[in-house]
């Protein structure tokens, strides 16, 4: 039911089912009171997320990996990273959702220390730096404005799928590193993998603030070709 809540973004009718956990005594359940929490932050309510994050008794990994999720979602990137060291101090290790979020948070703030941290964090703990994660190092390399690391990641990744594509393509675009990004949106191209909508967003805006018109109805051409 709260999953439904979270689908239709209902506050009020997870605050209803909220109610009816705390009358029925299953609120200090931790895999409830972590649903709870996903909801409360998804329906954009971080103040009722956070208190039922502080009255759970035992918190796993999923608890603080919500928590952390839900500030970077409210933008609290400063937040985020509080709790990502609390979490730590508790001796809970962070699995790749968390370290996807913290290193989010690291992009938010431009904090290029930080996530530098985090990625030797990664490596140490042996994680394998696929797609997903690799996606996040790429896109907070980017943001923190370390071409160089970000490309390091995306060479990397093996199997590149549209997800790594976009998050160099997009993360170039952001930082005003048009040519580049739409020169590997051919190369993307070339190595036959399709583009999403989300490759042609981050590609038409390169092309917007280039004033290419030409590459531009390229990219529509190939837009229309991909249906």
């Amino acid at each position: 039911v709260l999953k439904a809540c979270i689908n239709e973004g209902s506050l009020e009718e997870g605050r209803r089912v909220h109610m009816i956990i705390i009358q029925s005594k299953m609120e200090s359940d931790t895999f409830l009171a972590n649903t709870l929490i996903d909801m409360y932050a998804k329906a954009m309510s971080i103040v009722d997320a956070i208190y039922v994050f502080n009255h759970l008794p035992i918190r796993d990994v999923v608890s603080w990996s919500v928590i952390i999720a839900g500030y970077v979602l409210h933008e609290h990137a400063h937040e985020a990273m509080h709790y990502f060291e609390e979490m730590q101090r508790s001796s809970i290790k962070p699995n790749k959702v968390t370290y996807m979020s913290a290193l989010k948070a690291c992009g938010k703030l431009s904090s290029l220390k930080e996530g530098r941290k985090i990625h030797m964090e990664i490596i140490l703990n042996h994680w394998d730096i696929g797609i997903f994660l690799g996606s996040s190092l790429i896109d907070m390399y980017c943001k923190c404005r370390s071409i160089e690391d970000a490309y390091d990641i995306f060479t990397t990744i093996s199997d590149r799928d549209a997800i790594v594509w976009n998050s160099i393509i997009d993360g170039l675009s952001e930082i005003g590193e048009n040519n580049e990004a739409l020169t590997l949106f051919w190369k993307m191209l070339m190595d036959e993998v399709t583009p999403d909508e989300a490759t042609f967003v981050s590609t038409l805006k390169a092309c917007t603030k280039l004033g290419d018109l030409l590459q531009g109805r390229w990219i529509h051409s190939h837009a229309i070709e991909c249906g």
